[in-house]
């Protein structure tokens, strides 16, 4: 039985707690949160004990989920990981390089099991195409894509100022930045534009970023602030494309043969939580699910520590970019 304990009591803390507490083998024995009310909460509710302080719980467990404040996660997951403890991250490793390679120090020193939760990897259509690309069915890779606005006013939350959460580029399009980097490799190059364009908000809330591979390019656009809700993605190889339109379709055509339409949940969504979407019978392992297993088996999570510092160099040098108007070699 894993001893779970939950560091970081809002939503995406309670979103992971709710998951990970239907394992059979997860028992969430602590909860932590520097609000006492937000810990008591989840505490309560799953009949664990309350912390102010998450060194006061590291006795207590063999597991954590950590979802605080992208500033205040280096000091918690060095402080797990130099406690022995397997930690579940909330995104982005951090908002600089130090903190991160102060991260990951810890992590490799230690010996630990860490997963970033970029969860496109584990949803579909995005696993569905990337099975496909994979397969080697599409060939070489000559652009990846992804389009997804969400219409949130961040004024007056955390993620509105861009030092506690980076801004719309590090707390959305990371998440799109990983999908890029799982289709195309190691990044080279990266140009990026970032915008803020509503008056009172101290972050961008709209960014663009385009990616060069060793073999093709990646682009990803990304919203707050666009009234319209959109989601699409896309892969073109050099022997054939996949393209999800928003039309609920997933659809293949290789050179040479007709347009076939792919059976997978073409849902590309984001709530306010960030859940991309939920659980469907199209999908095979959720992220918290391939973290424990990888717990029991010994082995290294699909994001792991290394994978998710590198979507973070992507991202800074696309944030860099916009701040000089030049391309960032990576």
């Amino acid at each position: 039985m894993f001893r779970l304990g939950i560091v970081g009591c809002g939503g995406m803390g309670n979103h992971h707690a709710n998951v990970m507490s239907k394992l059979d083998d997860v028992k969430i024995v602590a909860a932590c949160d520097i609000v006492k009310e937000r810990a008591d909460a989840l505490a309560e509710k799953f009949g664990a004990k309350s912390y102010t302080d998450f060194r006061d719980l590291l006795d207590e467990v063999d597991v954590v989920c950590e979802a605080v404040v992208p500033r205040a996660r280096p000091e918690v997951v060095t402080g797990c990981a130099n406690a022995g403890k397997h930690i579940f991250s909330e995104k982005p490793l951090s908002l600089c390089l130090g903190d991160a390679n102060r991260i990951v120090e810890a992590v490799d020193r230690n010996k630990i099991i860490f997963m970033t939760d970029y969860v496109l990897r584990f949803t579909n259509p995005y696993r569905a195409v990337h099975e496909v690309f994979a397969s080697g069915e599409l060939g070489r890779l000559v652009n990846v894509w992804t389009r997804r606005y969400m219409p949130v006013d961040m004024r007056g939350r955390w993620y509105g100022e861009d030092e506690q959460s980076g801004g719309v580029a590090m707390d959305f399009m990371s998440h799109d930045v990983d999908q890029l980097r799982w289709f195309g490799g190691k990044a080279k190059v990266v140009f990026g534009s970032v915008d803020r364009v509503r008056d009172g908000i101290n972050a961008d809330e709209h960014a663009h970023a385009t990616v060069v591979f060793e073999q093709g390019t990646g682009t990803s656009d990304v919203s707050w602030c666009s009234p319209a809700s959109l989601g699409t993605f896309g892969v073109v190889g050099s022997l054939g494309s996949v393209i999800v339109d928003g039309s609920g379709k997933v659809r293949k055509r290789i050179e040479g043969q007709d347009e076939v339409v792919l059976d997978v949940n073409a849902r590309t969504e984001t709530d306010l939580k960030g859940v991309i979407q939920k659980d469907s019978a199209a999908s095979t392992e959720t992220v918290q699910q391939h973290f424990f297993r990888c717990l029991r088996e010994g082995k290294t999570p699909l994001v792991n520590v290394h994978e998710a510092y590198e979507t973070l160099r992507v991202v800074l040098g696309a944030k860099e970019s916009a701040r000089t108007g030049k391309s960032v070699d990576l």
